[in-house]
């Protein structure tokens, strides 16, 4: 293994790392506990998309709105990276939508959808310029909750995740 990153944390919580590098396996070496307790992770991710930003993304904190919304769970809970917070649709709609204005048009490469328990087992991605006319850019299925990420190609100011099918006897829900 070759290094390519030599750091530390001031604590518990999430850390991005930027960094560049080509090769197969991934190791995360913990060197120095920082408790009496051994080295522990809630999540390990590395992401080989050169096309998306370091950091939080282009989505984070840009206007969203919902098709409806589950008491609790605003529709901005699902772009503002806290890990606490999610947006539910509402239980009784067959079908959901949420959706980001970016402000501009741009092009879209890749995106991540971090499902709750009340997941989309069927969605689509969609794009527009005027928030009215979407064209379906992915096609998507989820087996449960967690993390999907995954490559897409389409142009517009406004995306969408256009739920189709429930994956649950709730409504759907993101985290981010």
């Amino acid at each position: 293994f070759t290094p390519i990153y030599t750091g530390g944390t001031s604590g518990a919580g999430e850390q991005i790392i930027p960094v560049s590098a080509k090769g197969r396996y991934v190791r995360m070496h913990c060197l120095e506990k920082g408790t009496i307790y051994g080295c522990s992770l809630w999540e390990f991710q590395v992401f080989g998309y050169s096309t998306l930003p370091a950091g939080e993304g282009v989505a984070y904190g840009k206007p969203i709105t919902a098709s409806s919304v589950q008491d609790g769970n605003p529709v901005s809970g699902a772009n503002d990276r806290n890990e606490n917070t999610r947006w539910g649709s509402d239980t009784s709609e067959p079908q959901s939508w949420i959706t980001l204005d970016m402000g501009e048009r741009m092009d879209f490469s890749a995106m991540s959808l971090n499902w709750e328990a009340a997941y989309a087992k069927r969605y689509d991605i969609q794009v527009s310029d005027d928030n009215e006319h979407f064209k379906t850019i992915y096609e998507g299925k989820a087996s449960g909750a967690g993390l999907q990420r995954f490559e897409i190609a389409g142009t517009g100011r406004y995306i969408r995740v256009q739920c189709l099918e429930k994956g649950s006897p709730y409504g759907y829900s993101l985290w981010e």
